[in-house]
């Protein structure tokens, strides 16, 4: 992830936040949750830790 490592965390760059849903590796989402990505209409990878449900 480019060196951006620190604490356990993880610093997403703006090509990382607007990568599609669809090509990002999601099996930690639960039912719950993939059932707000629909209801929210989330289909960025930057939708999911900037979440409207929370």
């Amino acid at each position: 992830m480019g060196g951006n490592e620190s604490a356990g965390f993880v610093v997403l760059g703006r090509e990382q936040l607007v990568a599609p849903l669809f090509g990002v590796d999601t099996p930690v989402l639960t039912k719950g949750e993939w059932r707000e990505v629909r209801h929210y209409g989330i289909t960025a990878l930057g939708g999911l830790p900037f979440n409207a449900w929370d």
